[in-house]
Formats: structure tokens, sequence, C-alpha cells
């Protein structure tokens, strides 16, 4: 992986990251709820 794409990874991750905690901890039961819920990098 390039580290171009990687920092695209973790500016990703950084502003889902409380989407994928919160689908991991089960507060976000289904996948399409979770994946509707994720914000695309601009």
């Amino acid at each position: 992986m390039s580290a171009h794409d990687l920092a695209l990874l973790k500016q990703w991750i950084e502003i889902n990251l409380d989407v994928i905690v919160k689908y991991w901890d089960g507060e976000i039961e289904y996948t399409e709820d979770a994946i509707a819920a994720l914000k695309p990098i601009r």
C-alpha cells in the first residue's frame, strides 16, 4: 500500500470511527445501517 493510500485510509477511519465502533459494539445492528452512515472522503 502506498503512503498516499495509507493516508487516505487513516483519514477515512478517522471520519467514520464513531460508526465503526458503534457497529462493532452492536449499537448499529444491521450492516446496511452502518454502510448508510459511513461518510466518504472529500
